[in-house]
C-alpha cells in the first residue's frame, strides 16, 4: 500500500487515466509510479466504487470518479518512485501492511479528523469490504 508520512494514513496505488490509456495500464503505470513495484500479473478485479460530487471547476455542475480494484501480483524487485509533486508533498512511501492493520490504522486517522484527504473514506471502506470477504484473499 502507500502510506502518506503526512496525513498519517494507507492508499491503494492509484490515479487518473492518461488520454489512450486503458484502466490495466493505468494500475500497471499507477503501482510503478507510486510504490516502485512492476505489476508481474493483474488477477480478478475486486470492486468498482463510483463517487460523485460537487465539482470545484466552475463550468461544471458535478464531478464523477469511477476508482477499480484489482489483486495483482507484482515483482519482489524495487524501482524507485515516480512520484508526482503533491505525492512528494504528502511524503508517499510504500508499506507493506495487512489489511486489518490498514484497516484500524485510517479508522483511527478518521476518527482524529487528522489530515483527511479526500480519498480515505474511500480506500477505509474498500479495506473493510476485503475485512468482510475474507474468501476473496484465502482463494488468492
Amino acid at each position: 500500500m502507500v502510506y502518506s508520512v503526512v496525513n498519517k494514513e494507507f492508499k491503494f496505488p492509484g490515479g487518473g487515466k492518461e488520454p489512450g490509456e486503458s484502466v490495466i495500464e493505468t494500475i500497471i503505470r499507477e503501482v510503478k509510479e507510486e510504490v516502485g513495484y512492476s505489476i508481474k500479473q493483474i488477477h480478478d478485479k475486486v470492486g468498482i466504487i463510483t463517487e460523485y460530487n460537487i465539482a470545484q471547476e466552475k463550468q461544471y455542475d458535478f464531478f464523477k470518479m469511477i476508482s477499480e480494484y484489482y489483486f495483482v501480483e507484482i515483482d519482489q524487485n524495487l524501482h524507485l518512485q515516480n512520484l508526482d509533486d503533491y505525492e512528494k508533498k504528502l511524503k508517499f512511501e510504500p508499506k507493506w501492511i495487512n489489511i486489518k492493520d490498514a484497516c484500524e490504522f485510517n479508522k483511527k486517522t478518521l476518527e482524529n479528523n487528522i489530515n483527511l484527504s479526500s480519498w480515505i473514506k474511500r480506500e477505509t471502506l474498500v479495506l473493510e469490504e476485503l475485512l468482510n470477504n475474507i474468501s476473496l484473499l484465502e482463494n488468492m
